[in-house]
């Protein structure tokens, strides 16, 4: 134990016996400095390339790109029970939309296209309304909708609204 402490006083007067001035760092040079802000102004240059060429949202392509705007489902189904019978999908995300069915009325929607499945939600209080529907097709005038409940399936043709 005796040994371990003089081992250990011994050790710290070595490390404090170091004068002060050679553990402070040199100041950098100017032409050094010049050459580092100039390395990171490159480097910035190449970031900013890469973050423009990107666009606004490189997940907004394809499907959910096409089911933005405002969407009715055909007069023959408008009246059945459980469809949507009018969405309004923005870009951003949100909507609003109405499902034949009591408390119909989602104004906060949110939405999110996974694949080729459309994932509906409302917040409303403490309750969560959800909903998750598959496109079957999708065009710029139409739009498909497949919805499922137990084993069984059904289809919703939807046109867009100008």
């Amino acid at each position: 134990m005796i040994r371990r402490r003089l081992a250990l006083s011994l050790a710290l007067s070595s490390v404090l016996a170091i004068p002060a001035g050679s553990v402070r760092a040199q100041p950098p040079k100017a032409d050094d400095l010049a050459a580092r802000v100039q390395q990171l102004e490159k480097r910035v240059a190449e970031l900013e390339k890469q973050l423009h060429g990107l666009g606004k949202d490189p997940a907004k392509t394809g499907t959910a790109a096409q089911v933005v705007g405002s969407w009715a489902i055909a007069d023959d189904l408008r009246k059945a029970e459980g469809l949507f019978t009018d969405l309004r999908l923005r870009a951003d995300g949100t909507g609003k939309a109405v499902i034949n069915h009591a408390n119909g009325q989602w104004n906060n929607l949110k939405y999110d296209v996974v694949g080729k499945q459309l994932e509906l939600r409302d917040e409303r209080g403490g309750l969560i309304y959800s909903m998750s529907v598959r496109i079957a097709s999708i065009s710029d005038s139409e739009m498909v909708l497949e919805y499922t409940v137990g084993d069984k399936s059904r289809q919703a043709k939807y046109s867009r609204e100008k």
